[in-house]
């Protein structure tokens, strides 16, 4: 039971970090990631790919190799700011708002996994995100 899943490095990580990483997101390591490594049955494979991500007040880019890749455009509010969710369970980090808006471009594929979408159009929602150990 449980997800098949890949982990994707961005190609310059060495040896060192990719060992911490994958004893972080495995479980190895405890706390609240162990909790959701329980739910992956089958780590089909850890790859090195370029990972690029850039965000700019809504507005950003990601893409991980040839394998995902989106965008997002923020709503505008009224008064010309990005329009945000406060005191969510969207947010990623407490105390951050939810900045939401539509991805022009959503695409994901990898067949080890069984991945094969492509949400573009749909909305999106992006949020801090920190993670301490």
């Amino acid at each position: 039971g449980g997800w098949r899943a890949a982990m994707y490095l961005d190609d310059g990580t060495s040896d060192a970090p990719q060992g911490a990483l994958l004893n972080v997101f495995t479980g190895k390591l405890g706390g609240a990631i162990a909790d959701v490594a329980k739910l992956i049955g089958e780590v089909v494979g850890v790859e090195r790919t370029a990972i690029s991500f850039r965000s700019e007040n809504g507005k950003g880019e990601l893409r991980i190799g040839d394998v995902a890749g989106g965008e997002m455009e923020p709503f505008v509010a009224d008064d010309g700011g990005v329009s945000t969710l406060s005191n969510t369970l969207f947010s990623g980090a407490p105390g951050s708002p939810a900045l939401l808006g539509r991805s022009p471009r959503y695409r994901a594929k990898h067949p080890g996994v069984g991945i094969d979408v492509d949400l573009s159009g749909h909305n999106a929602v992006a949020c801090d995100f920190r993670f301490q150990s």
